[in-house]
């Protein structure tokens, strides 16, 4: 028997990891709160109104014959709580309504996405106060409206019998079809244990596949009852009856919303000098403090050095590839500069960079003071008036340097020795790579790339190593390069070749796991410049990505305070060959975005980009993106275009958009020291055609964001200076 319903589009879902498989987690106690099978806040099979803590990431796996489930839900606001999932019905296969035979493409998978609000929150003042009260819907707006629900619920928790009881009532419609409930008990004796029951409203008549399987005949209106546990380390268990079959859910939680999970133990401590500050004369004439300020700079981690002397000021511009918070950089070389620099020296200026563009402007004008908020002596707020910070422009940087060469001061044998900031703690993150006094790094490490959802096989993956550099050619001027040796993949094992009736930018993905293991992913050569002040511009040329490659420019206007930033992007790109890694397709386009980002409250930003996508379709991208005090990133985008993708789901009167999740998990948060590195994480569609933008060579925004307009936007702009957080200093 077949029933009527979409084909399930080939390779739908992809998750990245880059630039290592894998990452360990520090989790400390933290107060849990229980999920259902898919993810969100409840019981077994019914939602709470109950919310995590702000920034809580959940990850789990689930299952009860005959759906398997594995979930990643997120608090993304205090009030608002998002969750994905990716299912399996077994017994239902894959391509339920078409003509090819699907024995071997496994069972019935699906995507699927949930939200819910709370409206507001339990009053927890007295037993008979008002209920948490939260409204959700899952499968409503995105995905393939598969398990499409939408609900009202409301929580209460009382003090009963030496334990809690969380008890909570809700009416849904479609899918969870009437009134629901559900209750939690737990108690002091037995801590991190619970029972768990709740009455479901499940309608399983409309699931796909529902009338093979026999759901169809489970009646509307069931009783659940589990017993489950919550450990303090992050991870819980829950063990039951669900649908009158026996069902399993587990989930590591985590709390991102924390600025650290680790504690910085193996960071080097801030940089003390016991010795007087030379005089003026002397500083001019000998070069030993010069020679230690040079030496304990790039020893911090400070690369393209350059410091002058002029007039009682002392003016430094510097970065460095290990701080992801620039203040605390800037904090690190301010206490450096300070204790070398003449003793007659009324005024300090840090131009902090990024590829050889300044990016934002530290003085200090009050040295005193400095000095003793460095020694403990003040507090942050009393040293804050003295410490102007804004955007900076090139005329501000010094035109020479009075520091000699590194090689001279150490030596070959010590220059070698340098540490390059780009390792940290974490036991799976042990990859080689270096950097010199340059700036130029190189990395090898392994690469994971993962594919969900194509109808030959639920996970279609990519394993290897990747070998990246980025090389300094002169100010501004980089060349940036990433080749890959593929050591195991089954993605090309795909067998529904691609039917999108759009030119093929992104479906025909397969092909370029064929052939040779080894590719060159990226070879661009990027000219950054910085043609006025508050404007930053990039030039690229070469090999973009693996699918394209091309030429183009990018110019973005930064505001001094005002909380949005614009830029426009254009590039001409050729479609590269699925072998050879120097030939390119016939295929050839243009295409272009003027792009509007505003900051919102608890750093959210929302981003409009409007332009010309890859499949020559015009339209528009919305974006939305938190960042949560972990420097963890998660949001997700929305293209509206004139492209008429009608692959299913889509069809002509309702084409498919693109659209998708992301998740940016930085290494500072779990390790024990800092580092700028990263794992980019992203669940879409990415064998659509509509709605594609090839992947920029080096996007000015992200480069900009977290140094320079994450610190504008600071109420609190020097909130690291001393090298703690604001909220942590003395």
């Amino acid at each position: 028997m077949k029933l009527k319903t979409s084909t399930v589009p080939r390779v739908l879902t992809r998750w990245r990891l880059v630039p290592c498989a894998a990452f360990t987690l520090c989790l400390t106690s933290h107060a849990l709160a229980q999920q259902t099978y898919n993810g969100s806040t409840g019981y077994i099979n019914t939602p709470s109104a109950h919310m995590r803590e702000d920034g809580d990431l959940v990850l789990g796996v689930s299952h009860a014959q005959p759906y398997s489930v594995v979930y990643l839900a997120v608090q993304a606001l205090p009030k608002l709580e998002l969750s994905a999932r990716y299912s399996q019905t077994a017994g239902v296969p894959s391509l339920i309504n078409s003509d090819i035979d699907s024995s071997g493409y496994g069972s019935f998978k699906d995507k699927s996405f949930a939200g819910k609000f709370q409206l507001w929150p339990e009053n927890t003042g007295h037993a008979l106060g008002l209920p948490a009260v939260a409204v959700g819907g899952e499968d409503v707006v995105l995905g393939t409206k598969v398990f499409e629900s939408r609900y009202v619920v409301a929580s209460k928790r009382w003090s009963v019998g030496g334990g809690q009881l969380d008890a909570s009532l809700g009416y849904g419609a479609k899918r969870i079809d009437g009134p629901f409930g559900g209750f939690r008990y737990t108690h002091l004796a037995l801590p991190g244990w619970a029972w768990v029951s709740d009455y479901d409203r499940i309608n399983f008549k409309n699931d796909i596949g529902a009338a093979l399987i026999g759901l169809d005949q489970r009646p509307v209106g069931r009783l659940n009852h589990g017993v489950e546990y919550q450990s303090l380390e992050g991870w819980s268990v829950q063990m039951g009856v669900r649908d009158g079959k026996p069902a399993f859910n587990a989930a590591l939680h985590v709390p991102f919303g924390r600025r650290s999970l680790a504690p910085k133990a193996q960071e080097p401590a801030p940089y003390i000098s016991f010795a007087p500050r030379p005089d003026e004369r002397l500083w001019k004439q000998q070069g030993s403090a010069r020679e230690q300020m040079l030496k304990a700079l790039h020893l911090a981690g400070f690369r393209q050095v350059a410091v002058q002397y002029q007039d009682q000021a002392l003016r430094a511009t510097l970065n460095s590839n290990r701080y992801t918070d620039t203040t605390r950089a800037v904090g690190r070389a301010l206490r450096i500069l300070l204790a070398h620099s003449p003793a007659q020296t009324q005024k300090i200026e840090v131009v902090y960079t990024a590829q050889g563009m300044p990016t934002l402007r530290y003085v200090a004008s009050d040295l005193t003071l400095l000095q003793r908020f460095f020694n403990g002596g003040i507090p942050l707020a009393v040293l804050q008036p003295s410490v102007a910070v804004g955007v900076a422009d090139a005329g501000v940087q010094p035109t020479a340097t009075d520091l000699p060469s590194l090689e001279a001061v150490l030596g070959p044998e010590a220059v070698a020795a340098v540490p390059d900031g780009t390792q940290t703690s974490l036991l799976m993150d042990k990859k080689l790579s270096g950097e010199n006094l340059a700036g130029d790094t190189w990395s090898l490490g392994p690469q994971m790339e993962v594919y969900f959802n194509d109808p030959s096989g639920a996970f279609k993956a990519s394993l290897g190593l990747e070998a990246t550099t980025q090389f300094r050619l002169g100010k501004g001027l980089q060349l940036d390069a990433a080749a890959q040796l593929r050591l195991f993949e089954n993605i090309s094992d795909v067998k529904q070749p691609s039917n999108s009736l759009l030119p093929h930018v992104r479906s025909d993905v397969a092909e370029y796991f064929r052939g040779s293991p080894g590719k060159i992913n990226k070879l661009v050569l990027n000219r950054f410049v910085q043609p006025a002040p508050q404007w930053y511009a990039r030039a690229s040329v070469g090999l973009y990505e693996t699918m394209f490659a091309g030429v183009g420019a990018q110019l973005m206007y930064v505001p001094q305070r005002a909380p949005w930033s614009a830029d426009v992007t254009v590039d001409h790109v050729a479609q590269r060959d699925f072998a050879s890694p120097f030939e390119l397709r016939d295929y050839r386009t243009t295409t272009g975005f003027v792009s509007g980002h505003v900051e919102l409250p608890k750093n959210i930003t929302a981003t409009v980009r409007y332009g010309r996508f890859l499949a020559q379709d015009t339209g528009t991208r919305f974006e939305l993106k938190r960042e949560l005090a972990s420097g963890v990133q998660m949001g997700f985008w929305f293209s509206a275009t004139n492209g008429q993708d009608t692959t299913g789901p889509g069809t002509v009167d309702k084409p498919y958009r693109d659209k998708g999740i992301f998740l940016n998990l930085p290494f500072d948060v779990v390790s024990t020291q800092h580092s700028r590195r990263s794992v980019n994480m992203s669940l879409a569609p990415w064998t659509r055609d509509v709605g594609q933008m090839v992947k920029s060579p080096a996007d000015l925004r992200q480069l900009l964001e977290r140094g320079m307009l994450r610190t504008l936007q600071d109420p609190t702009p020097l909130g690291s200076l001393g090298g703690v957080d604001a909220e942590d200093a003395p």
